[in-house]
């Protein structure tokens, strides 16, 4: 399993499984408390310069309104964060080094967050071996990723 297909599933799992326009189960959150959801997550996190702003939620699909398990608003927000930084990392690869830094520093934190938990043991290990390459000035992990992820 490569990291696209790693992270494809739980993307996939996410929007599946968290947003639906029926849930027998009673866990899942309306379009409003996911937000409040998303909107608390997004405050904890910070995104870098220049990035476009934070995408927010569906509240329908196919004219239905959309539900959202737990957490999956969370997950939403950190994958976006994730890719806000890879994409940053690579842009300020040998152009700025502070921001450049920044970037690793930020992704550094991911492994503590929702959406990395929520990764199977394969889609953690990609993770950690891209986070090692770019550490060593590699960046096809990271490219690996945005282009199958981040686009």
């Amino acid at each position: 399993m490569n990291i696209r297909f790693g992270r494809v599933l739980l993307v996939t799992a996410l929007l599946v499984a968290g947003c639906s326009s029926t849930d027998n189960s009673g866990s899942a959150k309306s379009y409003d408390e996911a937000m409040k959801e998303y909107q608390a997550a997004t405050a904890k996190l910070t995104l870098p310069p220049g990035a476009a702003d934070w995408p927010g939620l569906k509240s329908q699909q196919d004219g239905a309104s959309v539900t959202y398990q737990p957490d999956a608003a969370t997950g939403m927000a950190q994958s976006y964060w994730q890719c806000a930084w890879e994409k940053e990392w690579l842009a300020q690869r040998g152009r700025d080094t502070a921001r450049e830094t920044k970037a690793l520093e930020q992704l550094a934190t991911y492994p503590d967050m929702v959406s990395y938990a929520k990764l199977d043991e394969t889609g953690q290990r990609f993770f950690q071996e891209f986070m090692a390459k770019a550490k060593l000035g590699d960046p096809s992990g990271f490219q690996q990723d945005v282009r199958a992820n981040c686009e």
